[in-house]
């Protein structure tokens, strides 16, 4: 956990500090600014008391994170710094080879390609500037959604939708497993997830699928209705009651679909550096016809 989460020496000391005053292990935790995510897990974790595999597959968690966004950062360094000097050569191209072209007569003014990239740089900034508006009110609006609604909007987003679906059934077929392993059923695991973190998925969870028992609705029809589980993982929960070795196959399942999600993550990273090159090569070409192409048309009028 410290190579992962990279502790200074004043961090360490606060930790025995804290370990001294009798501080629980997610009190720890949620003083070391760690996601609310996380501490869920390890207060389920003194419930199952497997705390040991908890936080290796915590650090596990937090290193994979790691090497994804170093791997993220490797992929976008050069594609950006294409970007960055096509945004300097249309600079260059609006505010100084375009006026000394129009003046030359080497390109007419009157052309709408000529006329287009004059406006260009306000049409980016209008449009960056719009953007920026709308972040900062959804961002608003978002913080004040419950976590289940943001998790349910997430899930219908392509490609965004997939992880998270994954990411969750993953997560929460380990988790019940460890859990039903110590011989907890289903619903005293709904139970014991209301006293988690407040801010995190689980307690939100927890708290709707009480509501909607309290409605009269079966467990079977309640996480059936939540679109980021895989269709999967109710039947496999649900025949896993019947066998008695529900425990371990959610366990079993949980590491299957962990597997898958890391494999696509791979894959989409793999492909995300040459989309990016593509969306450059168009920009280049696009500058082409809105630059250069004018002046083949006019050089073609005066032969």
């Amino acid at each position: 956990m410290v190579q992962s989460k990279q502790f200074t020496k004043l961090q360490l000391q606060q930790i025995n500090q804290l370990f001294l005053q009798g501080s629980s292990i997610d009190g720890l935790f949620r003083r070391l600014a760690f996601s609310a995510q996380i501490i869920a897990q390890i207060q389920l974790a003194q419930i199952h008391g497997n705390l040991l595999a908890t936080l290796q597959a915590i650090q596990a968690q937090l290193e994979q994170q790691n090497q994804r966004q170093k791997q993220l950062q490797q992929l976008l360094t050069y594609p950006l710094l294409l970007v960055l000097f096509l945004f300097l050569m249309l600079l260059l191209l609006r505010f100084i080879l375009l006026p000394q072209f129009i003046q030359s007569g080497l390109i007419n003014q009157k052309q709408w390609t000529v006329r287009l990239f004059y406006l260009l740089p306000y049409v980016v900034g209008g449009l960056l500037f719009l953007i920026a508006l709308v972040y900062l009110h959804y961002h608003q609006t978002w913080q004040q959604k419950d976590y289940l609604v943001r998790i349910s909007i997430l899930v219908r987003l392509p490609l965004v939708g997939t992880a998270i679906r994954l990411y969750y059934t993953s997560f929460f077929a380990t988790e019940w497993g460890l859990l039903l392993q110590q011989g907890l059923e289903l619903k005293q695991i709904i139970q014991c997830m209301q006293h988690l973190d407040a801010n995190s998925f689980m307690y939100s969870l927890a708290r709707d699928i009480e509501e909607k028992l309290a409605q009269g609705r079966s467990l079977k029809e309640c996480l059936e209705q939540y679109s980021f589980f895989t269709p999967e993982f109710t039947t496999i929960l649900f025949q896993g009651e019947v066998t008695g070795k529900l425990g371990t196959q959610l366990s079993l399942y949980g590491q299957l679909i962990l597997t898958r999600l890391q494999q696509k993550l791979q894959m989409w990273m793999q492909w995300l550096q040459p989309l990016i090159f593509i969306v450059v090569a168009l920009l280049v070409l696009a500058v082409y016809l809105m630059v250069l192409l004018p002046v083949y048309q006019q050089m073609d009028a005066y032969i």
